[in-house]
């Protein structure tokens, strides 16, 4: 009896999973030889690299899978271009057929590296997602989300969830993730790039992010 009722929560997570949060189902079965080609061992190093040349050393491992095509896991619908879902501490990061190049890849692992440096447990609690996305286009160069210097982007700061981030017409969303990268930037280039970890570090200790952070580029 206790094995069927193991299985219909297995299945009810699976499908509830399919339509919500696809990535925490695959995090949550992912195995540990995830990246197993060449190409994409080689993809990882070179987005590890990124990282390590703007902010210093990643320490975060996350499972990383990589996909070729939409319907890979039907009937599970993964973004083509990538993702990182979290199941407790464990990170995953998800990368399809649009997304297998050095920008967003590093982009992926930079949010593994967020999430291990502040803690899972106060990341969904004292951090933006505006900031989170801002702080991994550090490592994301792409020019579709380059906006000229004198474009405002304050507004950004306002989309602290996920609701409010991710709308649907990709226009906007472009113009947010750019905005998120230039208002993230600013912070940046105000404590150094050296810092980052530093500051991290801080917040997994117990400072708020509006204490420890905004006021570093709003006062």
């Amino acid at each position: 009896m206790k094995r069927i009722f193991l299985l219909v929560g297995v299945l009810v997570f699976l499908g509830f999973g399919a339509v919500t949060r696809p990535g925490i189902v695959l995090c949550a079965f992912a195995n540990d030889n995830v990246h197993e080609s060449p190409k994409y061992e080689q993809l990882i190093f070179e987005a590890r690299e990124r990282i390590k040349d703007t902010f210093g050393i990643p320490e975060a491992k996350p499972k990383v899978l990589f996909f070729d095509h939409e319907a890979a896991f039907w009937p599970l619908k993964l973004n083509p271009y990538g993702s990182t879902s979290y199941l407790g501490k464990r990170s995953c990061v998800f990368v399809g057929p649009e997304g297998q190049n050095v920008d967003v890849t590093a982009h992926e692992l930079m949010h593994a590296e967020i999430a291990h440096r502040i803690d899972y447990k106060r990341r969904g609690v004292a951090w933006p997602i505006w900031f989170d996305e801002g702080l991994a286009m550090q490592v994301d160069l792409r020019e579709a989300y380059a906006l000229h210097d004198t474009a405002s982007t304050e507004y950004v700061v306002d989309l602290k969830t996920g609701s409010k981030f991710f709308v649907k017409e990709s226009e906007r969303l472009t113009t947010h993730y750019a905005a998120a990268r230039k208002e993230a930037g600013q912070w940046v280039a105000g404590i150094s790039k050296d810092s980052v970890y530093v500051y991290l570090d801080r917040v997994k200790s117990g400072e708020s992010f509006n204490a420890l952070i905004l006021p570093s580029w709003r006062d």
